[in-house]
């Protein structure tokens, strides 16, 4: 869930997102959250934001999902020939997962695409969950991981160039 879009296939420009994000979802399938849009494959120049977002993916009872829960400041996914300039992240980013949980500043999880110019000065905290007291239980794997980082939580083929993180990068493991 994006507040300007969830899938953006143009150019968002100047946008300013200032209201608090909180998504929570018991889905299996994985989840994305961030501020301006959930998956970019075009570009995001001159946005900011500055409301705290926050992620969960909740512990079904008596099992729990292997799904990936994505969360960014600015986007939760960045695809092929996208990019990501001078966009600036004030608001804190909260990512609560099961498995595997992905959180960044600026993004969560960017692959083939351009990070330029970017930064950010919010608390980024990637949180697994070992048991949920509401739900139930959920046992630890061993194999849970998370990525976290400042501007982005996971690369793959990526440029970062002249990007800044002035924020605390924080993790339950």
């Amino acid at each position: 869930s994006g507040i300007f879009c969830s899938t953006n296939y143009g150019t968002i420009v100047n946008c300013k997102n200032s209201a608090n994000v909180r998504y929570s979802s018991s889905s299996s399938e994985g989840i994305r959250a961030a501020a301006i849009c959930t998956s970019n494959y075009g570009d995001i120049i001159n946005c900011t934001n500055e409301g705290k977002v926050e992620l969960e993916l909740i512990a079904i009872y008596g099992s729990w999902s292997k799904a990936t829960s994505n969360c960014g400041g600015i986007c939760a996914y960045s695809g092929k020939g996208s990019s990501i300039v001078n966009c600036t992240n004030t608001g804190n980013i909260n990512n609560s997962g099961i498995y595997f949980s992905v959180t960044g500043g600026i993004v969560a999880s960017s692959e083939h695409a351009s990070i330029v110019g970017c930064k950010n000065y919010g608390l980024v905290y990637s949180y697994i969950l070992n048991s949920s007291p509401s739900k139930g239980n959920v046992t630890v794997e061993s194999y849970q991981h998370q990525h976290v980082g400042g501007i982005a939580g996971h690369v793959l083929y990526c440029l970062i160039n002249r990007c800044t993180n002035y924020g605390t990068v924080k993790s339950n493991f």
